[in-house]
């Protein structure tokens, strides 16, 4: 490890300098526009996003009433059907329910399995 100037120079390094004034307002300067860049930004985010807040109660409303429209439209489908064709509209469903939006189509499939009885010898 090297412990002082004199031995970082008698093995090659350069002398050691400290940045002058204009480096470091250049520096102090570009940091300055990139966090004005990134305050635009957060601003732009958060106005986006008050934008979305103000419409999503009419937005869920909305969803709510096409999803009884699905179910009414397709009363007699079987509900396999009817939930792949809700996917095609972008529905998502999970295992414990649908969405809380769509929670009254049951998710499960039921198959009924033929166990063949063990031969006895």
């Amino acid at each position: 490890m090297i412990s002082s100037e004199q031995q970082a120079r008698e093995l090659g390094a350069p002398k050691m300098s400290n940045p002058s004034i204009e480096e470091v307002k250049a520096v102090l300067d570009n940091a300055h526009s990139d966090c004005e860049a990134y305050d635009g930004a957060e601003r732009n985010y958060q106005h986006k996003q008050e934008k979305l807040r103000a419409i999503r109660e009419d937005v869920d409303e909305m969803i709510g009433d096409l999803a009884k429209y699905f179910r009414y439209s397709m009363k007699g489908v079987d509900p396999v059907s009817r939930q792949r064709t809700m996917r095609r509209y972008g529905y998502t469903f999970s295992q414990k329910g649908m969405a809380k939006v769509v929670e009254e189509i049951p998710m499960t499939l039921e198959i009924e399995s033929k166990k063949e009885k063990p031969a006895q010898v």
